[in-house]
């Protein structure tokens, strides 16, 4: 009970804490988590804490009770030389983002009642970055993405696993994405006539869409452990979508043609033409940007005692995600060219046409005394061709090399840490296929179009992680074939005297016949000489009353017992260790 209730009022101050924030182009950056990073994400089959509410949910069965607090701070950086519609190659802009940790909070537990479940409760946001760029207002990138600031996306999950039998675990956890969307971006109004020049700054306006989300997504998943040393993991999990009503903001150019321009919602029930109502700025959009499947499988092998190791490839279907769409609902621009002009907001698709992605993993664990060593190597191919890419969202071929540890500083308190680099392949771009966003130009406006991603692209990312976990079964895990080894054997019951038959008098022949308690007689009638009465024997001694059985084993008594006796096992296996 006291774990249950640690567990709740760790929800509870998961829910206080901010969730760090995701990028916009539906990609993750590295695996999550400080230990699953250790290993380079190779941690499908091997999932053995909450962190496989997210990976894999059936390993929450080797899970056991323990809470985690967990972050890990990966430091993005990225630049974009862009080369205009003219062929100029402007001068270098970087994307920088708040260096801020990605955070997991998280708890499993099981219960003495039903030992072959286990429970999870955690709260994580995406690994991921939110990405800034310059704001001037000829900012190269400007077409492409002014900011993230204001995004915010986590996911609450509840999790179970069942393990019916000692070589099969199956899990489920369902996850709630909430949070928000975030994105400012410039659009050009030049119409080729007015403005000949389709970058101008004076004829750029600055929109902005804040779309709100709560989104179910779920994870369903398998571990077969045939023989102690195989273990082989399998999940999928569900796409989920940014969608729906959209709060849009759009800031007119600065150019004199556009002086004391609006823009308003003439929505049905919104009377545009009184200035007091407040219908008439809640100016909004339908949005929608799809994200993938996700399906992991995992072998790892314990080639000898306290060595791990598992090789695991990931699959994200991101070709679902072909563009991001926009489109205004009623939202017009008045009082443009000195009120003369007035037009409706066009609708706005980003083309994204983006590739699945495959992700080979392999890591391992060593096992040292009160230490376990990680080490972990991975390769995602990245989701967008050149025609694609943009600094909307910075992607490419991905290698990541890292390295942790664990240190045991008791049986129920340990630290996780990971360090490692992202490498990230260079990208020189010539055949941009992404348009420049032109919503709010007039009607019959004919410009020759520019394309924004054009240019060369340099990136890469140092992390680094650690984690706080607290067991509180100190290790031992419930569940099938789980039961100590050096279980005491009940004592067998003693065995009850059986009643034996007295003897006949010495001296005396008796009649086979003749019952044995009346031999006796028979015998002094026959004529012989009578044989003194034997001597009273002494009556047998009492029984005593058997021990009073012990009192049933509490569960607390329960879990006491177990932990003084992985103490005194891994004292034994230590002292061994030292002897070899």
């Amino acid at each position: 009970m006291a774990l249950r209730a640690s567990l709740i009022a760790l929800a509870i101050l998961a829910a206080l804490l901010p969730a760090d924030r995701a990028s916009a182009g539906g990609f993750y950056l590295a695996p999550r988590g400080t230990g699953p990073l250790g290993r380079g994400g190779a941690f499908v089959a091997g999932a053995n804490d909450p962190h496989a509410v997210w990976y894999n949910p059936a390993g929450l069965a080797w899970s056991g009770d323990q809470l985690l607090l967990d972050g890990t701070l990966t430091l993005f950086e990225t630049t974009f030389t862009r080369i205009d519609g003219g062929g100029n190659t402007l001068r270098p802009a970087r994307g920088y983002h708040t260096y801020l940790p990605i955070p997991t909070l998280g708890g499993s537990f099981s219960l003495d009642e039903l030992p072959e479940w286990t429970f999870a409760l955690t709260l994580q946001a995406p690994n991921s970055a939110l990405m800034d760029w310059p704001q001037e207002p000829d900012a190269p990138q400007r077409y492409s993405l002014l900011s993230l600031e204001g995004s915010l996306l986590a996911t609450a999950a509840a999790a179970a696993a069942w393990r019916p039998i000692e070589e099969l675990s199956i899990g489920l956890a369902a996850h709630l994405l909430i949070g928000s969307f975030d994105a400012t971006v410039a659009l050009s109004a030049c119409d080729g006539v007015i403005c000949s020049f389709p970058e101008d700054p004076e004829y750029d306006g600055v929109a902005n869409i804040a779309l709100p989300t709560v989104f179910p997504l779920f994870v369903l998943g398998a571990v077969v452990q045939p023989i102690d040393a195989l273990k082989i993991g399998f999940s999928v999990s569900t796409p989920f979508n940014l969608e729906g009503s959209a709060r849009l903001r759009v800031r007119p150019p600065p150019a004199a043609a556009f002086e004391g321009a609006e823009v308003v919602n003439r929505g049905a029930g919104c009377d545009h033409e009184d200035e007091t109502d407040p219908c008439r700025e809640n100016t909004r959009a339908d949005t929608q940007l799809e994200f993938p499947w996700v399906f992991r499988l995992g072998v790892e092998v314990t080639p000898m005692t306290g060595l791990r190791i598992e090789a695991a490839a990931v699959y994200e279907t991101w070709s679902v995600q072909d563009a991001a769409r926009i489109v205004p609902r009623d939202v017009w621009i008045e009082g443009a060219l000195g009120g003369g002009l007035e037009y409706e907001v066009g609708p706005l698709s980003i083309p994204r046409q983006m590739n699945d992605t495959i992700s080979l993993r392999l890591g391992g664990e060593l096992d040292i005394d009160i230490v376990t060593a990680r080490l972990g190597f991975s390769f995602e191919n990245g989701a967008f061709s050149d025609a694609y890419l943009t600094p909307l969202t910075i992607d490419s071929d991905k290698l990541i090399f890292s390295g942790g540890a664990t240190v045991n500083l008791s049986d129920e308190v340990s630290l996780d840490a990971v360090v490692g680099y992202l490498w990230m392949a260079s990208r020189s771009v010539r055949n941009s296929a992404v348009p420049q966003a032109n919503p709010i130009r007039p009607p019959g406006s004919e410009v020759e179009t520019v394309y924004v991603g054009n240019g060369d692209y340099e990136m890469g990312a140092p992390f680094f992680g650690l984690t706080v976990r607290w067991r509180l079964d100190a290790g031992h895990i419930r569940g099938p074939g789980t039961e100590p080894q050096d279980a005491e054997e009940p004592e067998p019951a003693a065995e009850e005297p059986r009643e034996t038959e007295p003897a006949a008098p010495v001296g005396t022949s008796a009649d086979p016949s003749t019952p044995w308690y009346l031999q006796g007689e028979a015998a002094g009638t026959g004529g012989a000489t009578p044989s003194p009465d034997p001597a009273p024997e002494e009556p047998a001694a009492e029984e005593p009353p058997p021990e009073a059985e012990p009192p049933a084993e509490t569960a607390r008594e329960r879990r006491r017992r177990l932990r003084r006796e992985r103490r005194q096992r891994r004292r034994e296996q230590r002292r061994r260790r030292r002897a070899r």
